[in-house]
């Protein structure tokens, strides 16, 4: 089977998103678009909720340092984390 037809949920996770960001992070998004491509969508998940999640994500796909497929981050509530 070819695994671009395949459906994946994927989920790269971080403590936070932040308008600048170390390796870590980076390394994520990076995998966050990699899953994207492939399979069409990948959420990051942040740990701490922010009311800015959704303009930081939105200035991060501005800038190109996050994926337009792979823009969506969720916090971790919606995991059934909290």
């Amino acid at each position: 089977m070819d695994s671009t037809q395949q459906h994946l949920n994927a989920y790269m996770v971080t403590w936070k998103l932040e308008r600048e960001f170390g390796g870590m992070t980076t390394v994520c998004i990076q995998r966050a678009a990699a899953f994207a491509e492939r399979y069409g969508s990948a959420a990051v998940v942040t740990f701490p909720p922010s009311p800015q999640l959704d303009q930081i994500a939105a200035e991060l796909v501005q800038r190109g340092k996050l994926s337009p497929q792979g823009a969506r981050t969720e916090p971790l509530c919606v995991l059934g984390g909290a």
